[in-house]
């Protein structure tokens, strides 16, 4: 994948989350944003909560780099770096590592609020990445806001930014669809 491709595939899909998370999470009552599932499943509000917390930190990191970022000499292709391949894996639908715990979002009641507020993180990272258009995804320029001592360019932090939303909006929505 070239990298304007990455970066017009993230975009399209960002768009299509964006658009189905204020959907489904507008449209939940706020016990059913609330309610956990069994086996202490996280409630979808808690999901929305921890990709709050899990994308604000990548947005910053990530808008800081493409701000200094030089352009990219055409439209080369883009590499993961290998432990950004790692993330992404993990990261993903198909993944399942636990949550770190500055990511487990706080075991309480939301109100609906916790929509429109992941709503403008998930915005705020939809803009990185359209101000990425055009920068060279493959340098090694972001320190992983989670565990500092692994580096990670800015195509590996969009592409974990993109697949991480996926896994748990499904999860929302498989969530809230159930009642």
């Amino acid at each position: 994948m070239t990298q304007e491709e990455l970066i017009d595939s993230c975009l399209a899909q960002g768009r299509e989350f964006l658009d189905r998370g204020k959907r489904i999470g507008d449209q939940a009552s706020v016990e059913a944003l609330n309610r956990k599932g069994a086996n202490g499943e996280w409630s979808p509000a808690q999901v929305y909560r921890h990709l709050i917390l899990a994308n604000d930190p990548y947005s910053v990191k990530a808008g800081e780099a493409a701000a200094v970022v030089p352009r990219t000499p055409g439209d080369t292709e883009f590499k993961f770096t290998f432990a950004g391949k790692l993330i992404y894996g993990q990261a993903g639908p198909s993944g399942n590592v636990p949550a770190p715990k500055p990511l487990i979002a706080e075991d309480r009641q939301y109100d609906k609020g916790i929509v429109e507020e992941w709503a403008q993180s998930h915005q705020r990272m939809l803009d990185v990445i359209e101000m990425s258009r055009g920068k060279d995804l493959n340098i090694k320029s972001i320190r992983n806001p989670f565990i500092k001592v692994i580096r990670i360019n800015l195509g590996d932090a969009i592409m974990i930014f993109t697949t991480h939303t996926e896994r748990h909006l499904a999860q929302i929505e498989e969530r809230i669809q159930r009642d």
